[in-house]
């Protein structure tokens, strides 16, 4: 009787390695669209942020609280961008880098 092999591939190796059969799942682009989203909106708020700080600043006639205060909201908004600008080009760079074997930013599950 003969027998029927299968051939066995490791679905996490690198494509150069090994034949990979990846299929698109909607759990991937679901995560990249949520995580997109939220560099998106951690951006308005920090500028909103920034803006608030400025406005107070610019009403602060001189009071010495209200002008620390100010240069406080400013300073964390410029802190949250400088983080948000930092994991956006982290992100890309691993990607572009192609570290993990697959892109992060389109992502496909791999199954045997």
């Amino acid at each position: 009787m003969a027998r029927l092999l299968a051939q066995i591939t490791n679905p996490v190796i690198n494509e150069k390695w090994g034949n990979l059969k990846k299929f698109d799942d909607p759990l991937a682009s679901i995560i990249v669209t949520l995580w997109k989203a939220l560099v998106l909106v951690g951006a308005i708020f920090t500028i909103l942020y920034l803006l608030l700080g400025a406005l107070e600043w610019l009403t602060s006639q001189g009071e010495k609280e209200r002008l620390t205060s100010a240069k406080a909201k400013m300073t964390h908004a410029f802190t949250g961008m400088a983080l948000l600008a930092a994991s956006v080009a982290i992100v890309y760079l691993i990607d572009k880098l192609g570290i993990f074997g697959f892109s992060l930013l389109k992502l496909e599950w791999p199954t045997p």
